[in-house]
Formats: C-alpha cells, structure tokens, sequence
C-alpha cells in the first residue's frame, strides 16, 4: 500500500505512523542520535519521523 503513494502524499502517514514512530522510539524524549541520523542535523521530531517515512517509501519504489 506504501509503495502505490506518490511522494506528496506521505503527509498522510504523519498522524497515525508518524506518531508511532516519533512515540516508539523516543523523538519527544531526546533521542538526539536518531534525530541527527535522519536530518543530519537537529531539527524537529515530526520532521525527523517524515524523513523516516520517505526512506523507507524510497526504499520500497527501488523494490518493485
């Protein structure tokens, strides 16, 4: 189901898998290494949790 979403369209996942993700494994409580993986920087957890999202989107297309 992922992989049939267009790029643009991942914003859906925010609320509900991006949620999990940023709960799970711990963007709201300082997991500062996880954050700085995924942006290369600091930035902020939602953003951090979408850059999760498009990888493993990204990830998908090249398996098709």
């Amino acid at each position: 189901m992922l992989r049939k979403n267009k790029k643009d369209e991942l914003i859906m996942y925010h609320h509900g898998w991006g949620t999990g993700i940023r709960n799970y494994y711990g963007l709201w409580r300082g997991n500062e290494k996880l954050i700085e993986s995924a942006c290369g920087k600091g930035c902020h957890p939602d953003e951090a949790s979408m850059v999760i999202i498009k990888a493993v989107w990204s990830s998908l297309q090249h398996e098709g």
